[in-house]
């Protein structure tokens, strides 16, 4: 079922093509996606995938790699997609390759460091104060609550074996749904079992981009593949004292952790789903934005001005590079605008 090349079958399609999709689009077309028996058909299979993966329990955290003499050990960081995109946008992870966790605590806090690094990086990041504010508060909000929320007798294990962030396209169906082949999976790696959630594809839609008028179709997605998932796990539970992971599954949706965990593994900007975290993200104040900001790094409002115009900069090289031929792009007046409206909140 896993495998790098694979060899051509008139049958097999990626499950894009099944669902009427373009192959990069993930917007899915929900009303097929709701297809009683073959949304059940991959639903099963995908569970039976995951749990094939995680049946044996790993003594740490990261990925598997091969020695020149042939020796296989897991030595490796944990490469799950959000490492290789942004690395491969200059944006560094911080995490060194031959890293692994042996606890939760320090891998989140180094899942949290990647954020900090594409604020540091990405230049376009922040164009105004506004947006300065939340996404540096965001990344503090997570790493005060993170403590609160995490389950803290899975701190040390169990780790588990999972397929990551699986682009939908690389997954390999039959007529009927059945998942036969999946394609490009060095990504796979250990990981804590918090992090086996069902796939994010299941809604039909990105998870950062849904809608809070969406929880309905959440909750119905989200439940038939945690149910689906508990037929499969009840042969051989995976936390201790057999108790089932798919069952936390089902209570997490009713709490903070299921939003957490989405920020955590975000590949843009963390705030949308973190304003999903209940008792937290619903509280957002505005008025503790700047507070928060100030414990992100010293000079705070010195290094937000900076980023500030470095957006400016980028935008300035993006309409020479393109002239104002392709789309809309800031004017002058607009960009000194921005450059000159105030990072420090006005006192009233």
């Amino acid at each position: 079922m896993l495998t790098e090349r694979i060899m051509i079958n008139d049958e097999l399609r990626p499950l894009p093509d099944r669902l009427g999709m373009r192959h990069n689009d993930l917007q899915l077309h929900y009303e097929k996606f709701l297809q009683k028996s073959k949304t059940q058909n991959l639903y099963r299979s995908f569970a039976k995938a995951m749990m094939s993966l995680a049946n044996i329990p790993q003594q740490r955290i990261g990925s598997w790699t091969i020695d020149n003499n042939g020796r296989l050990s897991l030595s490796n960081r944990p490469l799950f997609s959000r490492i290789s995109r942004f690395e491969n946008l200059g944006i560094p992870s911080g995490i060194p390759r031959d890293t692994t966790y042996n606890n939760t605590d320090s891998f989140y806090n180094d899942c949290i460091g990647i954020h900090d690094n594409r604020i540091d990086y990405q230049k376009n990041i922040l164009p105004d104060e506004v947006a300065a504010f939340e996404t540096v508060s965001t990344i503090v909000f997570m790493r005060s609550i993170l403590p609160q929320v995490m389950d803290n007798t899975l701190r040390h294990g169990p780790f588990v074996m999972q397929l990551g962030s699986m682009p939908v396209q690389n997954i390999l169906v039959d007529e009927e749904w059945n998942i036969k082949q999946f394609i490009e999976v060095q990504s796979i790696c250990s990981l804590p079992i918090e992090l086996m959630l069902p796939p994010s594809w299941i809604t039909g839609k990105d998870i950062d981009k849904l809608l809070s008028t969406e929880d309905d179709r959440l909750q119905i997605c989200y439940r038939q593949f945690a149910h689906t998932l508990r037929h499969e796990e009840a042969k051989r539970p995976l936390l201790p004292n057999g108790k089932l992971h798919s069952d936390t599954l089902i209570d997490g949706l009713h709490s903070s952790k299921f939003w957490l965990l989405q920020a955590l593994q975000s590949s843009g900007n963390p705030l949308h789903t973190f304003k999903r975290v209940k008792g937290y993200g619903d509280n957002y104040a505005g008025k503790g934005k700047p507070l928060a900001a100030a414990a992100f790094r010293p000079q705070i409002y010195d290094y937000l001005k900076y980023k500030i115009s470095s957006y400016v900069d980028y935008r300035k090289d993006v309409q020479k590079l393109f002239n104002g031929e392709y789309g809309r792009v800031y004017d002058e007046e607009e960009l000194d605008y921005i450059r000159r409206r105030p990072i420090v909140p006005e006192r009233r």
